[in-house]
């Protein structure tokens, strides 16, 4: 999530990205952003909330083949 009460979202993605640059991360917030700024961030992916369980699973299989 970008709103997180210890670290923001876009801060703790780069600090994975920079441990583990091949995970993928999938953000999730209830503010649109636009694709410059998903990938800016570092997402892989986002989701907007309210969070759907079809769209989850979706984004999920994009990067887990044994869903």
């Amino acid at each position: 999530d970008i709103m997180m009460p210890v670290m923001s979202g876009d801060k703790a993605t780069k600090e994975i990205k920079k441990i583990k640059p091949d995970l993928p991360v999938i953000g999730c917030s209830a503010n649109n952003l636009k694709k410059s700024e998903i990938s800016e961030i570092g997402f892989d992916s986002f989701i907007n909330k309210p969070i759907y369980r079809e769209v989850l699973i979706k984004e999920t299989r994009k990067y887990v083949s044994i869903i």
